[in-house]
């Protein structure tokens, strides 16, 4: 037992532990566009926020005072309204009740700080759901 309390203390004078403080090169925030827009007919919300360095465990930092809007196939132009905290959304309305049908092809427009970003896409379908078991 005498031996086992020795060696007990043997390693514990032998560990030890390091800190490491990491140096982590800091770089200049990109743009970020959270979005998942549908052809339901119910509000659409874009957000925006930048990136933030590696350790850094704050929150986000918002982006406000962008102008986005999509335009599809047809020329029709669906602007999004700023919310203020980065989020923008458009509403369906009386000559738009939702975005668009299956094969809808549109553009993102995305104008912040003098740059324009653009991005494209097309509704398509969802899958479809032959069976379902059970066991």
């Amino acid at each position: 037992m005498n031996k086992l309390i020795q060696m007990i203390i043997f390693f514990i004078i032998i560990s030890c532990e390091e800190i490491i403080y990491p140096k982590l090169g800091t770089n200049n925030p990109i743009l970020v566009v959270d979005a998942w827009l549908d052809n339901s007919n119910i509000s659409q919300i874009i957000q925006l926020s930048t990136t933030q360095n590696y350790l850094d465990s704050s929150s986000t930092k918002s982006i406000t005072g962008a102008e986005i809007y999509l335009t599809d196939d047809k020329g029709n132009k669906f602007n999004f309204d700023d919310k203020g905290n980065g989020e923008y959304t458009w509403s369906p309305n009386i000559k738009f009740p939702n975005l668009g049908n299956v094969g809808t092809q549109f553009l993102l427009n995305i104008i912040y700080n003098g740059k324009n970003m653009k991005a494209s896409s097309t509704i398509n379908r969802t899958s479809i759901i032959d069976s379902i078991n059970f066991v």
